[in-house]
């Protein structure tokens, strides 16, 4: 599938999230959260960018916000920013 899908899921402050991890590009690793059972060709995620090299300067969200309203399979085509 290209991606890492851990099993369960996140706890984090806003509650608990499926998560998945893709690894596959070669100069950026994208990780998304969203309510467990959400699927990857629906809206429903939170999506960041991380590079692989270099110095990390803020987390990128696509779209420039954590709004679950991202397409997981549309990760790569989103436009990443820094939340001002």
């Amino acid at each position: 599938m290209g991606y890492w899908s851990f099993a369960g899921y996140v706890l984090d402050a806003n509650g608990e999230y499926d998560i998945l991890i893709d690894n596959t590009d070669a100069d950026n690793v994208y990780v998304g959260y969203a309510n467990p059972g959400t699927l990857i060709s629906a809206a429903g995620w939170k999506i960041k960018k991380l590079p692989k090299s270099g110095t990390i300067e803020g987390v990128r969200w696509a779209n420039g916000n954590t709004d679950m309203n991202k397409i997981w399979d549309n990760r790569a085509s989103y436009t990443y920013a820094a939340i001002a």
